[in-house]
C-alpha cells in the first residue's frame, strides 16, 4: 500500500495474505495486525500511533535505521521480526 494516510484513523490489517506498506503515514491512531504478517518497508509506515499484533500475527520491520513505535501491545503469540535491507 503506498497511498500515505493521515489524521486520528488507524489502520487494521486482516485477511491471510501478507501485506507491504511502503508509503509514508502520518495517522495518529493505532495499527491493529489481527491476522497474518504486515511488512514495512520504512520506519514512517506505522503511524506515529500504538500497535498492537494479535496472536498468531506477525510484523516485520524491513528497513535500514531507527524503528521507534509509540507503544507496542502483544497478543500470546505475536511477533515482531527486525531485519535490515541491504542495497
Amino acid at each position: 500500500m503506498r497511498t500515505p494516510s493521515s489524521g486520528a484513523r488507524g489502520f487494521t490489517k486482516t485477511g491471510s495474505d501478507t501485506l507491504t506498506l511502503s508509503g509514508t503515514n502520518a495517522f495518529s491512531g493505532a495499527t491493529v495486525v489481527q491476522t497474518s504478517t504486515l511488512s514495512c518497508s520504512k520506519a514512517a509506515v506505522l503511524g506515529d500511533g500504538p500497535l498492537s499484533i494479535s496472536n498468531g500475527a506477525v510484523v516485520n520491520l524491513n528497513y535500514n535505521g531507527p524503528r521507534t513505535i509509540a507503544a507496542l501491545t502483544l497478543g500470546g503469540t505475536g511477533t515482531v521480526t527486525v531485519s535490515a535491507i541491504t542495497p
